[in-house]
């Protein structure tokens, strides 16, 4: 009979045994950390470092919010803070700051800037350069395509470049020489003038797909407030050239202000606009006006008319003048009524009629001004109501139908205002029908002379006063009066982000002993039998 071999209980080990083990496999455990912890620093040094920058903005609460929008903002940002992500009852986590983050996180905001910077070109060689160290202009649009381009230096000193990985053919350069712009298919380079003196063999680089870029950038771009409650957003971008880095979060910076600046002014540029084509229009009628009149004056050899032409040309363009006011401002009222009529109702079912408060006629109007007032007081007490009670709580919906009667009496008044301003130009029409036949009892070129010199009046005050309001509303525009503040702009960071040479010592360092602990027990199992019995007693 073969005897059958009996399993040997293994021992256990127990782990107040390890420091003797340590000691008698000393020299084994010290090759296999060292071994392992320089290995995995080293394999950390293959990593392409990466270089991040960052920039913060102030975001300027909305006035029209009020104390009540201040008040939930804050428990929203808690509750959202909250472990599980608790979102409070009717949109009360959702401020004005996540709004702007938001808007930062939109293909608008970043697309553009990505592009300029051309973020899908990725340099790999040569080993730890920077990008903007090698070229000098980098340009590739959305459809540049995809593949890894070569450039290798020839013995003459300029490149030649060779593609690899493409879908389609791609026209490349037959040499390349330094600080002259090549393309390369549809994208256009540059290297920098300072590599002449010591110009590297081999550049590399790769053009990934421009959307497959944009995924991997919204993904990894760090946009978020500084803290709970706060209204300072940080924006923060990894790039492995820190010049690139620092670029990014400028230009999305500048981009991000511009933007607010512009919905922040777009009515007073709306009305900018509309003033300078009629300032223009009005221009050219009163210098033809001035040319004719000069014209006839000179022809006709009339300096000054009769007495009661003068007093009737100062009549009929008093009466004129008041007229043109008038209708000037019927249509402008008119298209302001006619705009809040289409547009659609605001949070909460209220009217956008309270826009008519600051209509210029209405801002001196003290019935006007006494129904704003109340507006406010109701608000303020709606919004005091929010914060304990739903929005469908009787005192609620009470002050909800409260706050539409009062806008809708804003437009009453205006809707009233306007059939005053028609009345007011029918009747000044008539009289001026009446004035016309009147002055067509006078000489003809008496006659002529007053209707010349009557434009030639109205044109020139009309003028005046147009020149008048855009001035204002330039003044207007040319305020700063963006939501969105810049606190700090981008810098260059010196040394990267990812990775730290001292954390990685560190880490590298743990491995290291961890693989020593690990092959010193293993080896003292292999030839004692021994298991490791973790409890210590």
């Amino acid at each position: 009979m073969i005897p059958v071999a009996q399993p040997v209980p293994s021992k256990s080990i127990h782990v107040l045994d390890l420091p003797s083990f340590l000691r008698s496999h000393l020299l084994r455990f010290s090759l296999t950390s060292l071994t392992v912890a320089s290995t995995t620093f080293l394999a950390s040094l293959l990593v392409t470092p990466v270089y991040e920058s960052e920039a913060s903005f102030r975001v300027r609460m909305n006035s029209e919010a009020g104390l009540g929008s201040s008040l939930l903002s804050g428990i929203g940002d808690v509750a959202e803070a909250l472990p599980g992500g608790l979102a409070a009852a009717g949109g009360l986590g959702e401020t004005d700051v996540q709004t702007e983050i938001g808007i930062l996180r939109s293909r608008a905001m970043l697309e553009p800037v990505a592009d300029e910077l051309a973020l899908h070109v990725q340099m790999s060689r040569p080993w730890r350069a920077f990008r903007s160290d090698i070229f000098s202009l980098v340009e590739a649009s959305e459809d540049a395509p995809k593949g890894t381009y070569t450039m290798r230096r020839q013995a003459d000193g300029s490149y030649r470049v060779s593609a690899r990985g493409n879908r389609k053919p791609v026209k490349l350069p037959s040499a390349i020489s330094i600080g002259e712009q090549f393309s390369i298919g549809p994208m256009t380079f540059q290297l920098q003038d300072s590599l002449a003196s010591d110009p590297p063999a081999v550049i590399r680089i790769s053009v990934d797909s421009f959307r497959r870029s944009m995924r991997s950038l919204r993904r990894r771009i760090q946009i978020q407030r500084s803290d709970i409650g706060s209204r300072l957003i940080e924006i923060q971008y990894r790039n492995p050239d820190p010049a690139v880095a620092r670029q990014f979060v400028n230009r999305v910076a500048e981009n991000f202000v511009e933007f607010s600046l512009t919905w922040s002014q777009r009515d007073v540029r709306r009305e900018e606009l509309i003033l300078s084509q009629e300032v223009d229009r009005i221009e050219k009628e009163l210098a033809a006006a001035e040319a004719e009149l000069e014209d006839f004056q000179t022809s006709k050899l009339v300096v000054l008319p009769e007495e009661q032409a003068t007093q009737e040309i100062g009549r009929v363009a008093e009466m004129q003048l008041i007229r043109d006011v008038a209708e000037i401002e019927r249509s402008s009222l008119g298209a302001v009524v006619e705009e809040l009529e289409n547009r659609p109702p605001r949070a909460g079912d209220q009217t956008p009629f309270r826009a008519l408060a600051s209509f210029p006629t209405f801002i001196s109007n003290e019935g006007v001004q006494e129904l704003v007032l109340s507006l406010l007081a109701l608000e303020n007490e709606r919004a005091t109501l929010l914060v304990r009670r739903q929005e469908t709580n009787e005192d609620v919906v009470a002050l909800n139908v409260r706050i539409r009667e009062i806008e809708e009496q804003l437009l009453d008044i205006a809707n009233d205002y306007l059939q005053g301003l028609d009345n007011q130009l029918e009747s000044t029409q008539s009289a001026l029908n009446t004035f016309d036949q009147s002055l067509r009892s006078l000489p003809s070129l008496e006659l002529q002379y007053t209707v010349l010199k009557r434009r030639q009046r109205i044109l020139s005050e009309l003028y005046v006063m147009l020149e008048t309001r855009l001035a204002d509303a330039e003044v207007r525009r040319a305020v700063d009066d963006a939501e969105v503040r810049i606190v700090d702009t981008g810098v260059e960071e010196d040394r990267p982000a990812f990775p730290r040479r001292s954390i990685t010592a560190i880490l590298a360092a743990m491995i290291g002993i961890l693989a020593g602990l690990f092959a010193v027990v293993g080896a003292h199992r292999r030839h004692e039998g021994y298991s490791i019995e973790p409890q210590l007693g």
